[in-house]
């Protein structure tokens, strides 16, 4: 925590740092020392933007203001959150004057406005315009189980948020490795299959601090390549199927120490429209895929805003 004039700093912001924002509120704002704590800011990301709350002495929101964040320009960022909290300290303490560049000409006095018409004075930069969407990219590696099998895979998930709601839109490509299962009635003989998919459908998400959750809803189709092993005549055939994938993932505010990439772990239900069969060729008797498949793993995500 650091105390600067009138205000406490708090909170977990890692663009601007806490450290960063209070170099700058020392170049304007005059020697804390005694001063007593009137206010609390708080400082908080979120993807795009970092929230500046002014707190007051019961710890409730006395106003607010979100500012875009240029991740590579976290010290322009910390500038223009200390003018800001510099603001809201000259409304809480009328005695403690800013060290601000004076125009060449003496202005006449102004009267202090309310600390949110100050606020949209202070720089067209900080004037709240938030992106329209918000993009996370996905590279995950997953283990796969269907039926008795495991196999490892590999997804790549694209999410499409809008920057203030949770509906939204999700795609995504899905491999699977090699999967096999005894075929009933041949000894020695199994069937091998591998999986390839694209999906796409509805997402939902939620901010809970630095972490975002998701819960996507997808219908996909792909090429299902099915081999036999251990056959008077091993064959291999491919053929298409559908189905549908639900699943749910959790991208962590920290961890990789670079502001865009983040841990990604989740999980994914797979389930097909219809049934499989493998049938040896001149018989009657065949072997039924599994028709559920499910996948764990973790991954990375690099996180972006249009």
């Amino acid at each position: 925590m650091y105390w600067l004039a009138a205000i406490s700093l708090i909170g977990e912001s890692t663009c601007p740092d806490r450290e960063a924002v209070e170099r700058a509120l020392r170049e304007i704002l005059p020697d804390p020392s005694g001063a007593a704590t009137n206010a609390t800011v708080l400082l908080r990301n979120r993807p795009g933007f970092v929230d500046v709350v002014l707190l007051d002495k019961s710890g409730a929101a006395e106003t607010a203001k979100a500012l875009p964040v240029n991740l590579d320009n976290c010290a322009r960022s910390a500038q223009q959150v200390a003018l800001i909290i510099a603001l809201w300290d000259a409304r809480l303490d009328s005695g403690v004057v800013l060290d601000l560049p004076q125009p060449m000409a003496p202005a006449p006095p102004v009267a202090v406005r309310p600390a949110t018409k100050l606020l949209s004075t202070v720089d067209p930069g900080t004037k709240e315009t938030p992106a329209a969407w918000e993009t996370d990219l996905t590279v995950a590696l997953l283990a796969a189980r269907s039926g008795n099998s495991f196999a490892p895979a590999a997804t790549f998930v694209f999410h499409l948020h809008p920057q203030r709601g949770m509906l939204g839109a999700v795609a995504s490509f899905l491999v699977t490795g090699n999967q096999q299962a005894d075929f009933a009635g041949e000894a020695g003989a199994a069937v091998h299959w591998q999986r390839a998919h694209v999906g796409a459908g509805l997402s939902l998400s939620q901010q809970v601090g630095s972490t975002k959750l998701y819960a996507d809803l997808q219908f996909n189709g792909g090429i299902l390549r099915v081999r036999g092993a251990g056959f008077d005549r091993d064959m291999t055939g491919t053929d298409p199927e559908f189905g549908f994938t639900g699943s749910a993932s959790v991208v962590l505010g920290s961890g990789l120490g670079l502001a865009k990439w983040r841990p990604w772990i989740g999980c994914v239900l797979a389930a097909r429209a219809r049934q499989q069969d493998v049938f040896v060729q001149g018989q009657v008797a065949g072997q039924r895929l599994p028709p559920l498949e499910l996948l764990l793993g973790g991954g990375v995500t690099f996180v972006g805003v249009l």
